[in-house]
């Protein structure tokens, strides 16, 4: 028995939208347009909420800080970053505050073409030399002469922070000079630091760095370690009187990645070495993002505010009433189903709000009740906001049946290609990271691994003796479909951690039977003695029964896959490594799980249906206990090795 990729299925895009989206067409079009309002406007307070806690954290470390501190605002992309940090600073470029006596040099490297880090040095070279002829700029202060420069710079400082060897006879004039050739990152570095010695009143410099994920992953770490240079660096300095403060906006997966990159210092080397500071630098977890409903309302408002609607001058009553039933509608969604369309968005806000968005248009799942005439009246109880509605319309936004494709938001979890010979892949590496991940939660700060464990397991576990089976084309795959983050892909041995999508999707399959519905009918089965599979829209015209019995006989399918696993495992005395690695969490049983979910959900008052599949899932059942004594038998008091 195999699952492969259903090939055959042609699928049909729909246009059906709902009456919500006839109803606000433009102001939807609007919210998920790529202007943003805060930037076309130039009014923050058209899309900016308000944060409070993580804005106070931020205050204090830029404004308040008594020392000199180095930290890392740690959140996933496009989770709200940038917002927030520009929010506090007061825009996007080199901004002083006089009442705070702080000058705030903002780096950003979004839209940067930098491929290299001689390409990243010269780029930031040229933000110092603009920090600091903006600091010129804010106290009056004079050009600065050469010999004045020459005069400022130590050769001390030079050997030491820059590993710069004057040679003998030089005048310190010929030795500027030759720093400008050599390093110019050495020269920029030290102007900034003349610059903010003679301003007088400065009492703090932050150096913020925003949108360094923009770069590729090897430039990242190397910018990372230079811009910790720099700040150790502008420390010192004799004539310091300020204090300085970097902040660096980083994804959790690069936070976590720097405790392996970066190195404690060696005991023989230099006491003050930069470049072998250990990291030790505190994150400020960005935490859980703003909820959508209230980035709805505030971009809803908006919209209302600055763009013309033929309906809004005509039927106003009718016009008030549509309006907060869509809040309501919206209210409702968020807070049902909020966190679990942030985290299949790898809480990418912006991503999550078109996510919420296609959810509220839709007029396939989503809307039960359709207007054939103009929707003047919205009716609350028309929408599904529930699983059943909510599900669909995210996998299958425009079609009627599920078709596993790129930018989906609900990958198929039992994806195979037809080319590979192993089935459940997916799942093994979902149940390896998420048994390894010190959290599973979304929101945490996730460590990333080379999966040559999986590997090794996964080789004895699948591999014969003609032939080993090649697993780079399912991590490509999980890694395009957003189940996966790869580090240094160009290394001989990325790295990767794993995503909110597949901690959620995975979550998901215990919640009910819908993506189980979904993805069964994106796969087919070789043998040609089963069934056929019949797409979802023709199953909800057969009745639910049919469609739950068709799902049962599916997941036993899964279950006797994983039995062979087993099994073959048992026979190579593999089942203490099998659990080590994956753990004993079975991919059988989560949809175990979901299909009695859904079963006391729709046929808790039907005895008749109940009778008809009570069978078939007490034989799942029956059959995924067997696979777990078989686990438990293979064990034989053999210690789990992760939990001692």
């Amino acid at each position: 028995m195999r699952i492969r990729i259903n090939e055959n299925v042609i699928v049909t895009q729909i246009s059906a939208v709902s009456d919500l989206y006839r109803r606000f067409r433009k102001i939807f079009d609007y919210i998920i347009s790529s202007i943003n309002p805060g930037i076309a406007y130039q009014d923050p307070g058209h899309w900016y909420i308000s944060m409070s806690q993580l804005e106070e954290e931020l205050r204090y470390v830029l404004f308040e800080s008594t020392t000199d501190p180095v930290r890392f605002l740690v959140g996933h992309t496009g989770i709200g970053k940038s917002t927030v940090l520009q929010h506090i600073i007061g825009g996007d470029q080199n901004v002083y505050h006089p009442e705070t006596k702080t000058h705030v040099a903002y780096i950003s490297f979004n839209s940067r073409l930098i491929t290299n880090s001689e390409a990243w040095t010269q780029s930031f070279c040229g933000d110092l030399r603009a920090a600091a002829d903006k600091i010129r700029e804010e106290f009056n202060l004079s050009e600065v002469t050469e010999h004045e420069l020459a005069t400022f710079i130590s050769i001390d400082s030079l050997r030491v922070l820059y590993s710069i060897a004057a040679p003998i006879n030089t005048t310190k004039t010929d030795l500027l000079r030759q720093v400008f050739k050599e390093n110019y990152r050495a020269y920029a570095l030290e102007y900034l630091k003349l610059i903010c010695s003679k301003a007088v009143g400065l009492e703090h410099l932050c150096i913020v760095v925003d949108d360094i994920e923009a770069l590729k992953y090897r430039v990242q770490l190397s910018a990372i370690k230079e811009l910790l240079q720099a700040h150790s660096c502008l420390k010192r300095n004799q004539r310091r009187k300020h204090l300085l403060t970097l902040l660096i906006a980083v994804r959790p997966d690069t936070y976590a990645s720097l405790r392996n990159e970066i190195r404690p210092r060696d005991t023989t080397s230099e006491p003050d070495e930069p470049n072998l500071t250990p990291f030790t630098f505190e994150a400020i977890d960005f935490g859980q993002p703003v909820d959508l409903q209230t980035l709805f309302k505030k971009r809803f408002d908006t919209a209302l505010e600055t763009t013309d609607h033929p309906f809004m001058s005509v039927r106003k009553e009718d016009w008030k009433d549509a309006v907060d039933v869509c809040h309501v509608i919206a209210t409702r969604l968020d807070g049902n189903f909020g966190r679990c369309i942030v985290a299949l968005a790898n809480a990418n806000v912006r991503e999550a709000i078109a996510y919420f968005m296609d959810i509220l248009k839709n007029g396939v799942w989503f809307q039960r009740n359709m207007n054939p005439q103009a929707a003047f009246k919205i009716d609350e109880q028309d929408y599904a906001v529930n699983s059943a509605g909510v599900l669909r319309a995210l996998a299958m936004p425009k079609t009627q049946m599920y078709v596993d494709r790129d930018n989906v938001s609900i990958p198929n979890l039992l994806h195979n290609s037809v080319e590979e010979e192993s089935d459940l892949l997916v799942s093994y590496f979902i149940r390896y990271l998420l048994r390894h991940s010190a959290e599973s939660n979304w929101a945490s700060i996730g460590q990333a691994y080379d999966l040559d464990e999986v590997g090794r397991v996964a080789n004895e576990l699948f591999g014969t003796e003609h032939k080993v089976p090649d697993f780079a084309p399912t991590l490509e795959w999980m890694c395009s479909r957003g189940l996966l983050w790869r580090l240094d892909a160009y290394s001989q041995q990325p790295r990767f951690s794993i995503t909110p999508r597949a901690v959620q999707t995975w979550e998901l399959l215990k919640e009910n039977s819908i993506l189980l519905e979904c993805f069964r009918e994106d796969t087919y089965r070789s043998n040609p003695l089963a069934s056929s599979l019949s797409p979802t829209w023709k199953l909800l015209k057969q009745g639910l029964a049919d469609r739950f019995l068709d799902c049962i006989q599916f997941a036993q399918e899964v279950a006797a896959i994983e039995r062979k696993h087993i099994e073959r495992a048992r026979s190579r005395n593999l089942i203490p490594p099998m659990r080590d690695t994956f753990g004993l969490n079975l991919l059988s049983q989560q949809l175990f799980i979901g299909l009695q979910a859904s079963y006391k959900n729709y046929f808790r008052d039907r005895s008749r249906v109940q009778q008809d599949l009570e069978g078939p899932l007490m034989s799942l059942e029956h059959t995924i206990d067997r696979n777990i004594e078989s686990l438990q038998d293979g064990l034989q008091g053999a210690p789990d090795v992760l939990n001692t």
